[in-house]
């Protein structure tokens, strides 16, 4: 039997957890200081654990807080998404689809797409959250999302997956490298240098990809920095902390500090792919009006 006094007592963590002091979380959730105080406690001796330090200027969450707080936030989520279902079932919502998507694609192509899907089903509700591409991915085999926006070079027998962009990899270098002034490089040339990262999380295809690329030229290239976004690498290159391969079209966003070297190996990677695994109509509309939105990088890179 669930005890739901225990859900109260995890969004009561949620509130201090975000907020880290007492009475701001207790305003936020409509109550006073104590009962709040109260409810930490009972929680804390109920999973038998300490959850936050206190001291009388901050609050900060103990290794066993952070430890949960994943989980507990994810509940938060999945709360407000049931409370969107039952609220759409009162007004006719016929369907609820929930799209999780990196960023590139929530500003790309997926404005448009989500517009047309509501013009073609006014009551379904269409629920977008940003994502990485391989947590995307997690929380679509997990069934917590219905569509997965990310980087994705291939599905399963579970998961399908269209590819919407791809492009060929670029190697960027400071203009201060010596091998600024070659007219393409070879991935062999930059094994000893330091390079830059996207972390895989972040995109999966493109990890998996550039690490056995360089293994088949029989080195693993030496990661000086992980990072999240191709913005945040390419602003190590420009700073002078390593090398990276980049697409293409990237030359056109960084003009100074960097250039931009063909490989003398042919690498392609995906960019923005789809993946879904039931197919409803509305999702069969999103994932319908995605392909017929996408645009290839090489086609931005020469409009």
């Amino acid at each position: 039997m669930i005890d739901f006094r225990l859900f109260r007592q995890l969004w009561y963590f949620l509130a201090l957890a975000e907020e880290r002091h007492f009475g701001r979380a207790a305003k936020r959730l409509g109550i006073s200081q104590p009962p709040l105080t109260q409810q930490i406690q009972i929680l804390e001796q109920t999973l038998r654990v300490r959850l936050f330090e206190r001291s009388r200027n901050q609050t900060t969450l103990t290794p066993q807080g952070l430890a949960i707080l994943p989980a507990v936030q994810r509940l938060a989520d999945q709360a407000a998404r049931l409370e969107s279902i039952v609220l759409d079932a009162r007004q006719g919502s016929v369907e609820q689809v929930t799209i999780g998507a990196i960023n590139s694609a929530i500003i790309g192509i997926l404005p448009s797409v989500i517009r047309d899907a509501r013009e073609l089903f006014p009551k379904a509700n269409i629920a977008l959250t940003e994502l990485y591409s391989a947590t995307a991915w997690a929380r679509l085999n997990s069934k917590e999302i219905d569509i997965a926006f990310g980087r994705y070079d291939r599905g399963t027998d579970q998961v399908k997956v269209i590819q919407l962009g791809h492009n060929q990899l670029d190697a960027a270098i400071p203009a201060h490298h010596p091998l600024a002034k070659k007219d393409a490089v070879g991935l062999y040339d930059l094994k000893d240098d330091n390079w830059v990262m996207l972390n895989r999380e972040a995109s999966p295809a493109y990890f998996d990809s550039v690490t056995m690329a360089c293994r088949t030229q029989g080195f693993s290239p030496r990661v000086s920095h992980h990072v999240s976004s191709q913005h945040s690498q390419m602003a190590f290159v420009v700073c002078g902390y390593g090398v990276a391969l980049v697409p293409r079209n990237n030359a056109i966003t960084y003009p100074s500090g960097v250039v931009f070297k063909p490989l003398v190996e042919h690498l392609e990677i995906a960019t923005a792919s789809v993946a879904w695994i039931a197919e409803t109509p509305v999702i069969k509309a999103i994932i319908e009006l995605s392909q017929g939105k996408r645009i290839l990088d090489h086609e931005l890179a020469n409009a």
